[in-house]
């Protein structure tokens, strides 16, 4: 938890972030590495397969909304709008790769609520496709 804090916090201040006080929408995806004792070919075939194993997801999360509070928000509370995932890598680490909104205090706008969130996922299918 304290990693994820330091990390977070560093980014924050260096680039002159505030905390975020409103209502937010928080998209969430767990990449969890795949098991070491797989081939290496088997571990690539696995990468971004759904884990279905422990870790249970409202655990990270958990994890990752506590250790946030006080870093990117004043309190966990804040998230009104959630969307988590996990999957597998073929990484030697896992990775946790977010993406906060801070959202108006007024009658979310579903449309765009959902236009964001799939926004944000093809930019992670880019990102990911340009690492690979």
């Amino acid at each position: 938890m304290l990693k994820t804090k330091l990390f977070v916090k560093k980014h924050l201040e260096k680039n002159n972030l505030p905390l975020l006080t409103g209502p937010l929408l928080v998209i969430a995806h767990y990449r969890i590495p795949a098991p070491k004792a797989l081939s290496a070919r088997k571990r690539a075939l696995q990468n971004l397969f759904p884990h279905i194993k422990k870790p249970d997801g409202d655990n990270l999360e958990k994890f990752l909304n506590d250790a946030l509070n006080g870093v990117l928000w004043d309190d966990d509370a804040r998230i009104t709008w959630l969307l988590r995932s996990k999957t597998l890598c073929n990484l030697n680490e896992g990775q946790t790769i977010i993406f906060v909104k801070e959202l108006e205090q007024s009658v979310p706008d579903y449309d765009a609520l959902l236009n964001t969130i799939a926004e944000h996922i093809r930019i992670e299918e880019a990102e990911h496709a340009n690492i690979n």
